[in-house]
């Protein structure tokens, strides 16, 4: 049986099309930050 991928790293995929990063990661928590529009960041 094969497992589903992680559907956060689906979601991780689609940010960095549109320009955000990954800032750091800790453990599955995964900061993600853009400079669009001024500095936003965004907790996972």
């Amino acid at each position: 049986m094969k497992m589903q991928e992680n559907p956060g790293k689906e979601i991780i995929k689609a940010l960095k099309i549109y320009g955000d990063e990954i800032v750091r990661q800790n453990g599955s928590h995964i900061l993600i930050t853009t400079t669009k529009n001024g500095e936003h960041h965004l907790a996972r």
